[in-house]
């Protein structure tokens, strides 16, 4: 054991001694010396790994969906055999962002190619799906409509939800009775994300900003003293009753501001929050 101390010993002394005229050596031959050893996949003038190039953005194809994931309102020309576009955006090796804005630049690219490639990729059963629906909001036409409204009956909750927010954006105050009739139909779902949806409809009612929108949101405010009414999803109402102006609102505001007092509980932190939902709701 003693031999082997000793040895330990030398050979750490050795390096001690040995250092001076290495460190000598690197500074006289520069970081460039250094870089030769590495492998020519990780050099980079940061000294960090560069990613991977991304894919270049496709042309404008269409992308060939499973038949399960079809809609009967897409033509038939949305559904070629091209998976160009399919292929780029389901590729994880393109960032996430870019991929989302190649989808966004199709919303907004006024041709027919474009469309019908973001319509297969919202039938496509891929992350960036409802990012496509959303796109699709930002046009018009018969055709979009009836896709988003086929949309409203996803199973997917976000799917949904992206679905309310595009078609009031495309059809403004004809997507109402699509609308009324899905938040009806999502009052409950087996997935429990009828909050999340309903509240996403109620925003998109907010938006149509039309006193023929008053009477689905009153209906659905007149809900609060079923079991589970959320106070936050009862604001989200209040605020979209608010862009509607009119007596017949402003008393049901009131109505349930008054309906909330009596349910104002003794918790110290409960009974604040209460009582702030009650002051929102009595705000003019």
């Amino acid at each position: 054991m003693r031999r082997s101390l000793l040895v330990l010993t030398l050979l750490c002394l050795s390096a001690i001694a040995l250092a001076p005229a290495f460190l000598a050596r690197e500074r006289r031959a520069g970081p460039a010396a250094v870089r030769r050893t590495l492998p020519a996949q990780t050099r980079s003038s940061t000294g960090t790994v560069p990613l991977p190039p991304a894919a270049p953005v496709p042309a404008l194809a269409t992308v060939a969906t499973p038949a399960s994931a079809r809609q009967p309102g897409v033509a038939a020309a949305a559904r070629p055999e091209d998976a160009s576009a399919f292929a780029y955006f389901s590729n994880p090796a393109v960032p996430l962002d870019d991929r989302i804005k190649a989808i966004r630049a199709l919303g907004i690219a006024n041709d027919e190619q474009a469309k019908t490639t973001l319509m297969a990729l919202g039938n496509a059963p891929i992350y960036l799906n409802r990012y496509a629906v959303e796109a699709i909001g930002a046009r018009q036409g018969a055709d979009v409509k009836q896709y988003l409204e086929g949309k409203l009956n996803d199973p997917e909750a976000v799917i949904v939800c992206a679905a309310a927010g595009a078609l009031v954006r495309s059809a403004g105050k004809d997507a109402l009775a699509d609308l009324a009739a899905a938040l009806a139909q999502n009052r409950r779902r087996d997935d429990g994300h009828q909050q999340m949806v309903c509240t996403a409809i109620v925003h998109a009612l907010r938006e149509i900003a039309d006193a023929d929108a008053a009477p689905v949101l009153l209906a659905e405010l007149a809900r609060n003293g079923e079991r589970g009414w959320s106070l936050e999803y009862g604001s989200e109402i209040v605020a979209a009753l608010r862009r509607v102006a009119t007596p017949e609102v402003r008393a049901a505001a009131l109505q349930y501001a008054d309906a909330l007092e009596q349910r104002v509980p003794d918790d110290p932190l409960a009974g604040p929050y209460v009582k702030g939902k009650i002051a929102e709701a009595r705000a003019p």
